[in-house]
């Protein structure tokens, strides 16, 4: 009787999961009949993927860059970007990371950053603060 049970209370989670999985994938707002406008970039607020992208040009300028700790969305990470028109944007923010004797330290940086397509970024600045 215990097993009975338990096969419905799984099959019972297998089928709320599957509704679930239909739901979210049947609920997708695109029309593929469209295409996607590829200038749509140019007039898009990308802050945020600004500052993911400043994390790398950072990233490579640490002693130990696997160490790297950035902001995060809660911690205000998006109130470090300004949009400064024209896909640049200027980023103040800061890193905790390992220096080289392997003390956890935090480095604050401002740089300016520009998307030059859809999917490329252009570093023009980015300096490391003591």
């Amino acid at each position: 009787m215990q097993n009975k049970k338990l096969f419905f209370k799984h099959l019972l989670s297998l089928a709320a999961l599957l509704v679930f999985v239909f739901l979210a994938v049947g609920s997708t707002d695109t029309d593929s009949s469209k295409p996607r406008d590829p200038n749509a970039w140019k007039t898009e607020d990308n802050k945020s993927m600004a500052y993911i992208m400043m994390e790398g040009f950072v990233k490579r300028r640490l002693k130990s860059p696997s160490t790297a700790e950035f902001p995060g969305v809660f911690d205000g990470k998006l109130d470090h970007v300004t949009s400064l028109g024209g896909q640049k944007y200027r980023i103040v923010s800061y890193v905790d990371a390992q220096n080289s004797f392997g003390a956890q330290m935090r480095t604050k940086f401002i740089g300016e950053i520009q998307q030059v397509s859809g999917d490329q970024w252009q570093l023009i600045s980015v300096n490391l603060l003591k």
